[in-house]
């Protein structure tokens, strides 16, 4: 699904996506709400929320303004939309991300470091944290190797908090404080 028009928010020029506002029109709206119903997506982001209509979306797409910050996240060469990210402020110096590919066929790719990365240094360079943190399913490891190869660390996990599939997961939690994400920068 290529973007009809995109407001770059950030992106960096070595990095092959760019954060946009989000769209919220009809088409994006539709694109949400498929991504949002893929059960398996769900459970591999440690969610139980299902978007499945326009309502649920637009009070998402609400959150823009009351402490959370929702990006879409597009390839920069063809401005196909891949799937969309927040932050979410916690307090004056910490915060929580949230990221979510849509698109199957661009997941493993790369794409979702570089986006983590663009949302650090926003967190850490623009908005003066000190700590960010995110959840993600015990089982997921590709996720969680991606957040390790980003400099988070585990800090603990939530038991038996999702059911999925007939069985509870665990949620893990997992962040990175300032001076680490500097370190890891050089």
């Amino acid at each position: 699904m290529e973007l009809k028009e995109t407001i770059v928010r950030f992106t960096d020029e070595n990095s092959k996506v760019a954060l946009c506002v989000p769209r919220n029109d009809e088409e994006a709206i539709i694109q949400y709400i498929k991504w949002m119903s893929d059960s398996d997506s769900l459970r591999m982001i440690g969610s139980q929320k299902r978007i499945s209509n326009v309502e649920t979306v637009k009070k998402y797409l609400e959150q823009q303004n009351q402490g959370t910050w929702i990006f879409n996240m597009v390839l920069k060469e063809n401005n196909v939309l891949l799937g969309n990210c927040d932050i979410t402020r916690l307090s004056n110096t910490a915060g929580s991300l949230g990221i979510y590919i849509g698109l199957k066929e661009y997941r493993n790719q790369g794409y979702g470091k570089e986006v983590i990365n663009l949302l650090l240094k926003y967190c850490f360079e623009e908005l003066g944290m000190h700590r960010v943190e995110l959840t993600v399913n015990s089982e997921n490891e590709i996720a969680k190797h991606c957040y390790s190869a980003c400099g988070f660390k585990k800090c603990g996990t939530e038991r038996e908090v999702s059911w999925f599939a007939g069985k509870w997961h665990d949620i893990d939690r997992m962040d990175i404080l300032d001076r680490e994400y500097y370190d890891y920068k050089e």
